[in-house]
């Protein structure tokens, strides 16, 4: 009976010790920006960018405005995707989109689990400009 209970420990182990995130969806560019509306949580804006989150308990719904994204990427917010990525793990209902207003402005939203938090997605923000945007998220 133990030997059983050790192999599926043991092979539990190595499936989790292969398991990547699954990446979301690609970016369309035919489709409409997704911009916050005025029932959205409240935003801290810092270099003309904003973060704000839609806590649920167990999974965190993110909305990021990256100003002048084309600096920092060349693919709307995938630098950031993936620095997120790799604090954060497995990131959904990833949807990039630019601002109809200046065309410049990357308009992220995402969801994750709880466990990431406002410090985690800084971080991400960071990375990806080469520290050069420092946006609080609220």
């Amino acid at each position: 009976m133990n030997t059983k209970l050790s192999l599926i420990s043991l092979a539990l182990l190595i499936s989790s010790a292969f398991a990547t995130p699954i990446p979301g969806p690609s970016p369309s560019p035919d489709t409409k920006p997704s911009l916050p509306t005025s029932n959205e949580p409240a935003t801290k804006r810092d270099n003309a960018g904003s973060c704000s989150l839609n806590d649920h308990g167990i999974w965190r719904d993110w909305t990021v405005n990256i100003p002048h994204d084309a600096k920092y990427d060349q693919d709307c917010g995938r630098g950031f995707l993936d620095n997120l990525r790799g604090d954060c793990g497995v990131i959904s209902s990833w949807k990039c989109d630019f601002d109809p207003q200046d065309q410049t402005t990357a308009v992220l939203n995402f969801a994750t689990d709880a466990g990431c938090d406002s410090s985690k997605v800084q971080k991400a923000i960071g990375q990806a400009s080469g520290n050069d945007l420092t946006i609080s998220c609220v």
